[in-house]
């Protein structure tokens, strides 16, 4: 018998946190009709597929989910090929260029090697550490705000400002157009996740996003090239060479990747750890007076709540998984946010704990695509959390509950009122 559990739906998503303990019991992987793809919920599953690159493609992930696929879709109808015509005209590069495009999420070594060098130049330890001063100086403002407030908007006001800000400094683009970059992400995700996925009007809005993206950046580019600084659009041109190259297009993708799992992510992930901390007052005055908690915290709701709840690959070859064999190019969906519920890691996983042993969770994946910025998210919510935790136990949520980001992918709010007490 089939497990009921759709992982493309958005009623499912949820109630996804009630089906996992089912998942993990009795159907720990198991084929979804309704999906189209074999659904794996384990810890010690979920990491052999992100880790056994040989077995195992990410090529799934752009189209997925990011909601952009190159190459022809033996399915696709002449409308659909009309669209796609139709939008790729309008974006300032080569279609030759467009058609090979790839972002680094959905590539495999060694070009997935080759193309993370490049892009790894703006992610390095010492780097990042360097950005904190920056980080802390667009997190003040948000708590001066929130300090003379009544009501406030954990969201708007600081979640999505700290890490939008800062992906928008690091590429060296317009601050003053970050209310636009934020509707450009938001957007994409809900095209490439939500419930009106694949529909015309989804296609036509994330088209629209896009081609608006592009008008944007690629003059940035070509500035760049001409005038290099020390930004990041900047670095990822001075580092490419003969073995690592990037067309401009898979530049304007990365930045995409950046606002999408860089920003969205780290966003959620402070807005997570808020409306935990908010439903507990013993957890938050734990946080509050114990501050060396805070990056507990943040590995918690990474396992609790993790921003991405579910990621895509295909196998290779045939090969056999938690007892069950998969052929050949079967769509395989990893539920990453399962297995921060699975007992054989965690004990008692259905309770949010910042006193618990931090252990490798798979918030940011893990092997080869272990998400690059993963440290700069980490910092960023570190500082946002250090700076609003002090002034949380003066503050409750203004209603139960929340509106959703309308995403399967994507655990986080549209919105997150608070209401001092």
């Amino acid at each position: 018998m089939e497990c009921s559990f759709n992982p493309m739906s958005i009623e499912h998503h949820q109630r996804r946190f009630d089906f996992y303990p089912e998942l993990l019991k009795s159907y720990p992987v198991y084929y979804s009709s309704a999906a189209g793809g074999w659904v794996v919920s384990r810890y010690a599953d979920v990491n052999q597929v992100l880790t056994q690159h040989d077995n195992y493609s990410s090529s799934p992930q752009q189209g997925q989910g990011f909601g952009f696929a190159t190459g022809v879709d033996d399915n696709a109808t002449p409308e659909d090929m009309r669209r796609m015509q139709t939008l790729l005209s309008a974006l300032p590069f080569r279609m030759e260029e467009l058609a090979n495009a790839n972002m680094l999420v959905s590539e495999d070594p060694p070009r997935h090697t080759a193309m993370r060098r490049v892009f790894s130049a703006a992610f390095r330890p010492g780097t990042i550490a360097s950005l904190e001063m920056s980080i802390r100086a667009i997190v003040a403002p948000c708590i001066e705000k929130m300090s003379s407030a009544q009501e406030f908007d954990l969201l708007d006001g600081l979640a999505t400002q700290v890490p939008l800000q800062t992906i928008v400094t690091m590429l060296g683009a317009d601050v003053g157009r970050v209310p636009e970059f934020k509707m450009w992400a938001d957007e994409l995700i809900t095209a490439a996740g939500g419930a009106e996925r694949h529909t015309e009007a989804a296609e036509e809005r994330y088209g629209r996003a896009l081609i608006e993206i592009c008008q944007y950046f690629k003059p940035l580019i070509d500035e760049r090239r001409a005038n290099p600084g020390d930004d990041l659009i900047s670095l990822v041109l001075k580092g490419q060479d003969s073995d690592a190259r990037v067309t401009d297009f898979e530049v304007v993708l990365f930045v995409i990747l950046l606002f999408l799992a860089g920003s969205e992510t780290t966003t959620n992930l402070i807005a997570n750890t808020v409306y935990q901390l908010l439903q507990d007052e013993r957890q938050l005055q734990q946080v509050v007076d114990n501050p060396s908690l805070i990056p507990n915290a943040i590995e918690e709701t990474l396992r609790f709540r993790s921003p991405v709840q579910q990621i895509f690959r295909k196998t290779t070859c045939d090969t056999e998984l938690g007892g069950q064999t998969l052929p050949k190019d079967a769509l395989i969906i990893l539920m990453l946010g399962a297995t921060g519920f699975d007992e054989s890691i965690w004990s008692n996983p259905d309770q949010y704990d910042v006193t618990r042993e931090p252990r490798r969770n798979l918030g940011f994946g893990s092997g080869a695509h272990a998400c690059l910025g993963m440290n700069l998210g980490r910092l960023e919510a570190r500082a946002a959390l250090e700076a609003v935790i002090p002034e949380l136990p003066n503050w409750k949520l203004a209603q139960p509950d929340n509106p959703m980001i309308d995403s399967f992918i994507v655990w986080g709010y549209q919105k997150l009122p608070l209401v001092r007490r």
